[in-house]
């Protein structure tokens, strides 16, 4: 079987940490960021990051509900896998 992977981040006002996680991700893997209601202006800096696909919920509807997004989305996208990764650079991309 195949394995067509890609990184999930959801993501809820990190706007300061965000695209250095983003950026950093993108060098290894496709990035699908499911902005969920955020209001720190993180939807208006995803909008010029080529290469990276944006799901927006107009608002917060929680973490794990961000993450069933993320991976309907990943699933639409034709990806087998999805590894996830928090925008507040908790987690080293590499």
């Amino acid at each position: 079987m195949d394995q067509n992977i890609c990184a999930l981040i959801p993501v809820y006002n990190h706007a300061a940490a965000l695209m250095g996680v983003v950026r950093a991700v993108k060098r290894l893997l496709p990035v699908i960021v499911v902005n969920d209601g955020s209001t720190d202006g993180v939807e208006r800096m995803l909008a010029g990051e080529p290469g990276v696909e944006v799901v927006t919920h107009p608002v917060n509807r929680g973490k794990a509900e961000a993450l069933r997004t993320g991976f309907r989305r990943a699933l639409e996208l034709g990806y087998s896998h999805a590894i996830s990764l928090d925008a507040d650079g908790q987690h080293l991309p590499a």
